[in-house]
């Protein structure tokens, strides 16, 4: 048996258990030997341990679960140049992320925009032939109008963004050791902040995929699939 599965023995268990007809819910004194930083997710081991409710709540527990990996140790710290280029990976990732949600609101936002310019452009056309000292008002006022929208639009996809993927990242990081590490980072309002300092996981590199999540002081982590040079 792998490490990795090893390591995931007792929860794929756990989740299959509470996966059968007939199980309750589990004592979460059952997962007290949840490896590495597993145990500082609440939240995600009362969802491993709960009884499904349907199939499609079966399978999601299980890959949930499969998900999961957990920190080791603090490998490094980070330099400034080092934490610069991991802010450098999610930032690119996170808008390239915002700008595919916001592709697929288009059809709403973008259509709200388009009468909003179509609306001020009448009323402008308007205020120049009845009162033309009103007609840059009411342009200004249209331009407002069009950047609300377009205000509206980017918090939707930010949200869209947080809902689907999370704001907290864990980029994986190239080592002389050749250790499964990474370095994590959230996106916050006023920017990426990054931690400073690396840790190693537990599992394979190979393994460390965007389909993985890393638990690590109490939070997930979403992996991205790019990594970095320490």
């Amino acid at each position: 048996m792998t490490a990795a599965l090893h390591r995931l023995r007792l929860p794929i268990t756990i989740a299959l258990l509470a996966a059968l007809p007939g199980c309750v819910s589990i004592d979460p004194a059952a997962l007290s030997t949840l490896p590495g930083d597993l145990m500082a997710m609440p939240g995600t081991i009362r969802d491993i341990g709960s009884r499904p409710n349907s199939a499609s709540d079966i399978i999601r527990k299980v890959d949930r679960t499969l998900a999961l990996i957990a920190t080791v140790q603090r490998y490094a710290e980070l330099t400034t140049v080092q934490k610069q280029r991991v802010e450098q990976v999610v930032t690119r990732r996170y808008d390239t992320m915002v700008a595919k949600e916001k592709k697929s609101l288009a059809p709403r936002y973008a259509n709200r925009k388009a009468e909003v310019q179509k609306r001020g452009a009448a009323r402008v056309a308007e205020a120049r032939k009845q009162n033309p000292s009103a007609a840059a008002r009411v342009e200004t006022e249209t331009k407002k109008e069009a950047a609300q929208v377009d205000m509206e639009w980017d918090k939707a996809a930010k949200s869209s963004v947080a809902k689907n993927y999370g704001t907290d990242f864990a980029v994986p990081v190239k080592n002389p050791d050749g250790k499964t590490v990474v370095a994590f980072a959230s996106v916050k309002d006023s920017g990426v902040s990054v931690a400073n300092s690396s840790y190693e996981v537990e599992g394979t590199t190979a393994s460390l995929n965007s389909s993985k999540k890393i638990s690590h002081s109490g939070r997930t982590y979403a992996v991205l699939d790019e990594k970095v040079g320490l």
